[in-house]
């Protein structure tokens, strides 16, 4: 049941997305830029004003540049919650395991960013989050900076600030992680909570 859920909301999703036509010949939409209030996931190279859907423009993968939206960026659902659906796949020795790490594979264009609030009914997989992300239950991206606050879990491969959440899975962390469990392979900064790792150690309440 929660499989079929999953593709009825990418169809809708994507069917929202279809706003701007693609030019075959370069990749790139006709509207470089948009203003205003605008429905996800967007196509838009970049974008300014509120952005509303269903899921983030994460959602679509296939294309060559960095969709970028700047302001308000609400997504009900968001694709955070395919994390929940594949724990293993999204543990944090399958995303961060420095040999075979899938999450730290490097890429030049990442397929989203946001730049100031962020805020997702269960989870966003932004990759590039600079501002506040709020969300449901899960947040993930490669980097992210500013303020994230997750009702479960946050995972990043970089995070530059604060992240709460029940559980903090950062490969790199400068700044602050507070829940009940925070993981940090590379920590520059605290960990607060019931147990905290890092590679120097293991420790409860505090660790550094």
């Amino acid at each position: 049941m929660k499989h079929l859920v999953f593709f009825f909301i990418i169809h809708i999703s994507l069917s929202l997305s279809a706003q701007v036509k693609i030019n075959p010949i370069d990749s790139l939409p006709d509207k470089q830029k948009a203003y205003g209030v605008r429905l996800l996931p967007s196509v838009v190279p970049q974008f300014y004003g509120l952005a509303l859907g269903l899921v983030g423009s994460d959602a679509i993968c296939n294309l060559p540049y960095t969709k970028t939206t700047s302001g308000i960026n609400i997504q009900l659902f968001g694709m955070g919650f395919l994390a929940l659906l594949n724990p293993k796949e999204f543990s944090y020795e399958a995303l961060f395991n420095e040999e075979s790490g899938w999450m730290l594979i490097s890429s030049a264009t990442p397929k989203a960013a946001h730049n100031g609030l962020l805020i997702s009914g269960i989870g966003t997989t932004t990759a590039v989050s600079n501002g506040i992300v709020i969300s449901g239950l899960s947040s993930m991206g490669k980097l992210m900076n500013g303020l994230a606050i997750t009702g479960l879990q946050n995972k990043y491969t970089k995070a530059n600030g604060i992240c709460i959440a029940l559980m903090n899975q950062c490969y790199e962390h400068n700044g602050i992680q507070i829940g009940l469990i925070n993981r940090s392979t590379k920590l520059k900064g605290l960990q607060i909570g019931l147990w905290n790792i890092n590679a120097k150690r293991k420790l409860p309440l505090i660790n550094f």
